[in-house]
């Protein structure tokens, strides 16, 4: 009996009889990827004379380019260096969200690989080593957008068919940028 069975029914018959404990798995994911999270820091942990636990990240916005964190246990800040990659993994730069944005249209079968190929040049050409190029995607304002768009016009020099292939990336990216929650 057990052979014709699938993976599938062979799982939900050891849920439903008590064999393996959803609430087990859920927590052993969360430890993983706690884990993981943890392994991507590189900054050490010490624990200062005053007794609290220290570490920093990278942080553009501040003075000396790294921001100190500091709390009572080891634990908590553990749980900050969670907290901030995991925010790190959700806050992608514009080149991060093209590449997700025209993958999915190439899985999809929405562009052939022609198009997937002039996008990714017409990307390079436009936005290698714009100011945008540099924002994490949320932090693009309609006024940064504006300014690229008519500076990249006028360095350029697009005609109104580079325009096009230009708008279809704005188009395409922010689009998408939004519908995943991004902005």
């Amino acid at each position: 009996m057990v052979d014709n069975l699938t993976e599938k029914e062979l799982l939900n018959y050891a849920i439903e009889n008590g064999i393996i404990d959803i609430n087990t798995i859920s927590k052993k994911i969360e430890m993983n990827e706690r884990k993981k999270y943890l392994e991507m820091h590189e900054g050490k942990v010490w624990q200062g004379k005053d007794g609290k636990w220290r570490t920093y990240f990278s942080d553009s916005t501040c003075k000396n380019g790294r921001k100190t964190v500091k709390r009572l246990t080891k634990e908590s800040v553990d749980d900050a260096i969670v907290d901030f990659y995991k925010a790190q993994a959700n806050e992608p730069y514009i080149e991060q969200v093209f590449y997700q944005w025209v993958n999915d249209k190439i899985s999809y079968g929405e562009i052939s690989k022609q198009s997937y190929d002039r996008y990714e040049t017409d990307f390079k050409r436009f936005f290698g080593g714009s100011r945008l190029e540099k924002v994490k995607f949320r932090y693009i304002t309609e006024d940064m957008l504006e300014d690229f768009i008519k500076r990249t016009i006028h360095d350029k020099k697009l005609t109104s068919k580079a325009w096009g292939g230009l708008r279809i990336l704005i188009n395409g990216i922010f689009k998408y940028g939004k519908k995943k929650r991004y902005t």
